[in-house]
Parts: structure tokens; C-alpha cells; sequence
């Protein structure tokens, strides 16, 4: 039914659509629908920008029912709502453009669709030929191959060239360009090592996998365990750090561990059948809060990443190569409340060997002063100075290409403009 008096004008729909267009092509595959449930549900501030988007909260469901975004995973993150809302509450978008831009989205809806599904089939079938094309050569051809790929991608993403260039100028003012252009070259030469090995584990039996990997510490993991406790495994995204659960779990000690889902479901379903093959369990960050609890209640072990960018509400500032970064402090509160000890694990690349080595260290040392916070902000700056330190011993082969230092704290500007 036609609203009267809330049609917006032909220029404003032209910038309309083709603001939102661009936006929902650039992002990704979750769930949108819920976070702006739940946004409508835990929102308390009476403030014009709240007020109006509950006024509009049934344009909101037919403009995502209109998308596909009724609960399902479709093209178009839970990002993509947050940008939404914020396109919704801006002063340049008045509530009358709200009918005429879900008509449009709605129209359009079925192509944008296909485009999806297309692009998904895509990305599987490269993604999959890659993988059992590297799995069918014998190792050494295999990570070499791999790490060929990897300088492909360095000399195509540029992008991720030029964020790695300003990590690298944070952390390393001391090298020169040329020494830190090195390092970025060997960081993606390095994940493509990872992907050659990574390829071994779809159908190689256990046996064969185990010749692949060194494990070093192993009695460090069945030391705490056998204190009937859960166990916290942390790493960082360091050599092969998708290695660490899988040679764990060739070991008989497998582990639920966090993931970010692949934006390409069919992708996502390819590497988990890998990950878990063994016995391990994925569970997605959007909705394991509860989980992980059980799982440390229960005794079993859980495996976590600590050196990602994070927002601001599930994160606190703690130094990261003398820089503060936003960091999670899930490990520490878990850790804190559950009584369950820490242990870092890491998989670097030895060259001497010619082998990624996955060194388990002893338990991190907690101390509980009965301040939490207090106690959570020092653990988790340890726990960083740990990652840091493995990555000063091996800065070839740390995830450089990732923006760490996105969030600032409120007030200082962003350091990749």
C-alpha cells in the first residue's frame, strides 16, 4: 500500500540505491536479521534516531524479507544492517525515503540473488580445485607450489599490500623499507605454505599427516588435563596456526575452537570438513558465549585466537608492539572465572627442518588480585606480550596483511588513512 506524502524524489532514489548497493556488494555472508532484533530489544536510550528506527521496525522487516534476510544466511552480513540503521538514522535520509528504498531494494532483489548464488558456486569450484590439486602432489611440491601462490597474491592484492606496509611501520620503525618489504613478501608466501599443507588433510591418512607436523610439549596439554579442569589453548595467527587443532587431534586430544565463518558457505563447509575431520568441533563467535563456558565446565578444551582486531564492546586496549590495540579479553575472563589454566600454542615454520613445528609452552602464570577488571586488563596485556614476542621471533610469518590497529581509542584517528 502507497504511504501518501512519503515518496522521496527520482535523484535522492537514484543515490539511494546505488549507495545501498554498493554497500551490500562489499560485505559478506551472516545473519542480519537477528543483530537488529536484538538491537530493537536491548535498545533503552529514548533518543529521535531510536524513536524512529522502532517507528520503522515493520519497513525494516519487509525490507530484509524483501533481501532475503528472514533469519536465513544470505548475501549480506549483519554488517550490512548496522549500516543500514545508520543510513536510516542519518540526517540525509529522512524517514520519507524509507517505503520508496524498500520498494527498490525489494525489485531488485531476485538478480542480486543470482549474482549470490553464481559467485558462491564460483569461489567453491576454485576453492576446491586448489585444494585436491595441492592435496595430489607429494608435500615438498606442494608447499612450494603453495608458496608460489602466495607471491601471486602478493604482487595482485594491493590492498592488502598497503595494509601490510603500514603494520609493518608501526611495529618495525627501526627496519628499513627494504627489510620490512622482505617480511611482507614472506608473510604471504608463508600462507601459502600453510594452504600446502592445509590440502594434505582431506584425505591423507593419520599416519602419513603426522610425518608432516612436529609436536614438541605435548606433555604440557596432558599435565593439565589430567587435573580434570577444562584447558584454555590460545595462539595468534602465526606460521600455521590452523594446525595447531589438527595435529592436536591426530594426537587424540581434540578441541572445540572458535572460528570467523567463511563468508562463502560452501566454501566454509569445504575447510570445516578438513578442520573437524578428526574429532574437533568448530563453533561460530557470533553465538558461542555459552558454549565455551560448557565446554571448560565440562573439562574439555577450547581453543582461542588473541590477536585479531576487535570492537570495542568485547575488547580492551592493552599495548601491541608498544601501540595499543583493541584486544579481546574473552581468554582472561574465561580463564578467571572458570579456574581453567592457559597454555600458548604455536606453529611456526622451521626451515632447517623444513617443517611447521607446533610447540605447546607451559601454562601462563595467573594471578587474582579480586579486582576483576583490574585482573582481566593484566592478563590479557601478558597474554599479548606473549603473541608479540612469538612474532618478533618469527616476523616473516605473522598475519600483516590484517588491520590490528583499526580500532583506536575514542579520540585519536585512525592510523590507515
Amino acid at each position: 500500500m502507497r504511504r501518501e506524502g512519503l515518496r522521496a524524489p527520482p535523484y535522492r532514489s537514484i543515490a539511494l540505491f546505488e549507495s545501498v548497493r554498493k554497500r551490500l556488494c562489499a560485505t559478506s555472508v551472516y545473519s542480519a536479521r537477528p543483530r537488529l532484533v536484538r538491537f530493537w530489544e536491548n535498545s533503552t536510550a529514548e533518543t529521535p534516531s531510536s524513536q524512529r528506527l522502532r517507528r520503522e521496525k515493520p519497513f525494516f522487516d519487509s525490507l530484509f524479507s524483501g533481501l532475503g534476510l528472514g533469519g536465513r544466511r544470505i548475501q549480506g552480513p549483519a554488517r550490512s544492517g548496522t549500516r543500514l540503521m545508520a543510513i536510516a538514522t542519518s540526517d540525509l535520509l529522512p524517514p520519507s525515503s524509507f517505503p520508496h528504498l524498500c520498494a527498490t531494494l525489494r525489485h531488485l532483489s531476485s538478480q542480486m540473488a543470482k549474482h549470490g548464488k553464481l559467485q558462491t558456486l564460483a569461489e567453491y569450484l576454485l576453492a576446491r580445485s586448489v585444494l585436491e590439486a595441492l592435496g595430489v602432489l607429494p608435500v615438498s611440491l606442494a608447499v612450494g607450489a603453495g608458496r608460489i601462490l602466495g607471491f601471486i597474491a602478493y604482487a595482485s592484492a594491493r590492498n592488502l599490500r598497503r595494509t601490510g606496509k603500514r603494520n609493518l611501520e608501526l611495529a618495525f620503525p627501526e627496519k628499513s623499507e627494504f627489510e620490512r618489504d622482505q617480511i611482507l613478501r614472506s608473510c604471504f608466501a608463508n600462507l601459502g605454505c600453510q594452504l600446502g599443507v592445509f590440502s594434505k588433510f582431506s584425505i591423507a591418512p593419520a599416519s602419513s599427516l603426522l610425518e608432516l607436523i612436529d609436536l614438541e610439549g605435548l606433555e604440557h596439554l596432558e599435565t593439565a588435563r589430567a587435573q580434570g579442569r577444562g584447558v584454555i589453548l590460545f595462539t595468534g595467527h602465526l606460521g600455521a596456526w590452523e594446525l595447531t587443532s589438527l595435529v592436536l587431534s591426530l594426537r587424540n586430544h581434540p578441541l572445540s575452537f572458535l572460528v570467523r565463518r567463511i563468508d562463502n558457505p560452501r566454501v566454509e563447509q569445504l575447510v570445516d570438513a578438513r578442520r573437524t575431520r578428526f574429532g574437533n568441533q568448530t563453533l561460530d563467535k557470533l553465538s558461542a558465549a555459552r558454549s565455551m563456558v560448557r565446554i571448560l565446565r565440562s573439562g574439555e578444551v577450547l581453543g582461542l585466537l588473541l590477536d585479531l582486531n576487535t570492537l570495542p564492546d568485547e575488547a580492551i586496549f592493552v599495548d601491541f608492539f608498544g601501540i595499543p590495540a583493541s584486544t579481546g579479553f574473552m581468554v582472561a575472563k574465561l580463564a578467571l572465572r572458570t579456574e581453567a589454566p592457559i597454555i600458548p600454542i604455536f606453529a611456526p615454520w622451521e626451515k632447517k627442518r623444513k617443517k611447521f613445528v607446533v610447540r605447546v609452552e607451559a601454562p601462563v602464570s595467573i594471578e587474582c588480585t579480586g579486582n576483576e577488571d583490574e585482573d582481566v586488563r593484566q592478563l590479557t596485556a601478558k597474554l599479548s606480550l606473549i603473541v608479540e614476542n612469538q612474532i618478533r621471533s618469527y616476523p616473516d610469518q605473522w598475519l600483516w596483511i590484517h588491520k590490528r590497529w583499526k580500532t583506536r581509542p575514542p579520540g585519536e584517528p585512525s592510523v590507515y588513512q
